[in-house]
């Protein structure tokens, strides 16, 4: 008899066992898989940064040569055959760029014409001989663009290699060619720019040139002979423009690694990024150990604990233990109190979150052990939990509630509240539940430090080269070739775009993070309107644009944020100038209506298609006409629209295409609603 009662234990046990297996088999080979990816996914990232910040330092040095190349006395010189002058303008600038080494100027058809270098007996005899054979001329000479030449050896020997960047140099006039500019680099300067990119333990960087040949490399010398790599799986991959990221074997170092391989984007080099494997997957394969005997000691210990169950006459017993065990576990604290806050329940994490025992806890009032208050005003704040009890239903802590601890300390906490029913349905108490998030405010207020320091790390070197661009329009005014002129004006109206894009963005983050700050104080809302027309009207006068004002005579003052109500006026009117036709008119109206003040933009410009009108409002919409005119960062009105509604007022418009548009914003008689936050609207 004893035997038959064991079998269907011993089944029932089998059979949380395979479950447990199947389950184990399954998380680990799907915690195998997502892990293997992060590991891949992170080194192919590395590799197209590495990729990219190469890219940029490439651009930057042919931008230098560029420079150079273009200057008109340069050329001039060159057109009449004075090399070694030509020469002395190059070495008088390149002084500035530590990284670029030698500079030579060769005629168009190779033939080496002038040296920054010493003139010694060596360089001389160097002077008129051909390097048409060398990858600089033949890449140069190809089409007459800007070339990044394979890493060479010197001519003349320095103890180290270079990476040449020749320039053709062209006749301002009728863009002749009359020869180049080569710029040379250091391939320690290149190592020196992979060198700050952290891979991992025992991961390293190096770069090929459009042949295969190292330009850097951790293990082998950039000074000696030029090492070609052109064998290696990865290298052989890149040069053809792919990228990706393998375990491959290196034929040459003779090891296995995780390889991520990136082509540098114009210029046919390659970063490729390598890790020994064992190290890569250092972490997964730790984890998966772990794992694996985590399930072993779960499933060996959960099959005991059902085979024990199911021939135990204490179940219920050890169910409890189970369920208080599970209970005091969790990390957030929870407490049961009934009809008179009277506490019930308290587990491990609200003792270690109040700094109160359970036995100094149960029984007594919730009040008297939990504080909670507002941190605007420091008031208690147990209204949630009322509120639960009273209506029946779950109710959240509100934000900014502080929990004063037994010994005084301040903690910030959240979370929620939820009626608990006796078996009739009737509300018997509540379930509190609570945690400490303290290191989440912090967190936030991180997240606020960097949305600053980047306001200030993108706006102000934009915002320095639009004001020296402009300086250099008004003060060099007459001085300027029409070359000239309109190369200053596309830096300033280039830089005028993406300082307008990088506000946009900052404005729509700080939104979407939560920190924008409203704080409004009673302002002069026809007043605001005035500044912000002044400030527009050099773009008024330009298109010849009739400006009709209509302020309702004797406007109460508004409690209002001054720099949020600004920045929407700015950003409508200006919207209503930009796409109203020269000699149209736009209109302003600053009225009472009902419990608003109504402000009303409206323009006989171009309108919004209908079919569009339903995406104004949304992120990166631009209507058909207007990215016709390429005109604005489709940010605008997204921005506006959730500023209005933060603060608790409402934003619509009417539009008709070719007859104009207005759109109407309110703020209420009552003020705008205060928020904290890092910054108002930039």
């Amino acid at each position: 008899m004893a035997k038959i009662l064991k079998l269907p234990n011993l089944v029932l046990t089998l059979v949380v066992s395979v479950t447990l297996i199947i389950a184990a088999t399954y998380s680990t080979f799907w915690t195998y898989e997502s892990l293997t990816k992060f590991t891949l996914e992170r080194r192919a990232a590395i590799a197209y940064l590495a990729a990219t910040t190469l890219k940029e330092k490439f651009d930057a040095a042919v931008g230098v040569g560029i420079s150079f190349s273009t200057r008109i006395q340069f050329r001039k010189l060159i057109e009449e055959g004075k090399w070694q002058e030509a020469m002395q303008i190059v070495e008088s600038g390149v002084k500035d760029f530590s990284y670029l080494d030698r500079t030579f100027i060769f005629d168009p058809e190779g033939i080496l014409k002038a040296s920054s270098a010493p003139v010694t007996a060596e360089i001389q005899a160097l002077i008129g001989t051909s390097f048409a054979y060398r990858d600089y001329y033949q890449g140069v000479s190809k089409n007459w663009q800007p070339y990044l030449a394979e890493v060479v050896k010197p001519a003349a020997p320095l103890g180290y290699n270079l990476v040449p960047i020749a320039i053709p140099i062209k006749s301002s006039a009728d863009g002749r060619v009359l020869g180049f500019l080569l710029l040379t680099m250091k391939l320690d300067t290149v190592s020196a720019w992979s060198k700050n990119i952290d891979v991992g333990q025992g991961g390293f960087v190096y770069i090929v040139d459009q042949k295969g040949h190292l330009a850097a490399h951790p293990n082998f010398s950039k000074e000696k002979e030029i090492v070609d790599f052109s064998q290696v799986p990865a290298v052989q991959k890149v040069l053809k423009g792919e990228s990706g990221v393998e375990t491959l074997s290196n034929p040459i170092e003779k090891t296995e690694r995780v390889t991520a391989y990136e082509p540098v984007p114009e210029y046919g080099w390659g970063v490729i990024v390598v890790q020994p494997t064992d190290q890569a997957f250092s972490y997964r394969n730790n984890l998966l150990i772990r794992m694996a005997l985590v399930w072993v000691l779960v499933s060996a210990s959960l099959s005991v604990f059902t085979f024990i169950i199911l021939r135990n006459l204490k179940i219920n017993r050890l169910r409890s233990e189970r369920e208080r065990t599970f209970l005091e576990s969790i990390a957030d604290g929870i407490v049961a109190v009934d009809k008179n806050l009277i506490v019930t329940l308290w587990n491990k994490a609200a003792s270690q979150i109040t700094e109160y025992t359970a036995p100094e806890a149960l029984g007594k009032n919730f009040k008297d052990v939990v504080k909670l208050i507002k941190a605007s005003d420091k008031k208690e704040d147990i209204s949630f939990i009322e509120s639960a009890i009273n209506k029946g239903e779950s109710q959240k802590m509100s934000s900014g509630t502080l929990l004063i601890t037994k010994t005084g300390r301040e903690l910030t906490v959240a979370d929620s509240c939820a009626p608990i029913f006796s078996p009739s349905g009737k509300v018997s108490g509540a379930i509190i539940v609570f945690r400490d998030i303290s290191k989440e405010d912090e967190l936030q207020k991180a997240k606020e430090e960097f949305l600053s320091l980047i306001t200030h790390q993108l706006r102000t070197p934009l915002t320095g080269i639009k004001g020296y661009s402009s300086m250099l329009l008004d003060g060099l005014d007459g001085k300027l070739n029409a070359e000239q002129k309109e190369d200053v004006e596309k830096i300033f109206q280039a830089t005028e775009a993406n300082l307008e894009m990088v506000t946009a963005m900052l404005n729509v983050y700080r939104m979407e993070l939560g920190a924008l700050a409203i704080e409004p104080v009673p302002s002069d809302l026809v007043k605001i309107s005035n500044a912000v027309v002044e400030e527009l009207s050099p773009k008024i006068k330009e298109k010849s644009l009739k400006l009709k004002k209509d302020y309702q005579k004797d406007l109460p003052k508004v409690s209002a944020d001054p720099k949020i109500a600004s920045a929407i006026l700015m950003n409508l009117i200006s919207n209503s100038i930009k796409y109203t036709n020269a000699g149209d008119k736009v209109s302003i109206t600053i009225a009472k209506k009902d419990q608003d003040i109504q402000i009303e933009v409206n323009d006989t410009g171009i309108g919004i298609p209908k079919a569009q009108q339903d995406k104004v409002f949304t992120k990166l919409f631009r209507a058909d006409n207007v990215m016709q005119r390429g005109e604005g960062t489709g940010l605008g009105l997204y921005i506006v629209k959730s500023a209005v509604e933060a603060y608790g007022g409402k934003i619509w418009f009417e539009s008709e295409e070719n007859r104009g548009t207005t759109f109407y914003f309110t703020i209420p008689l009552s003020g705008m609603k205060k928020k904290e936050g890092l910054k108002g609207l930039t």
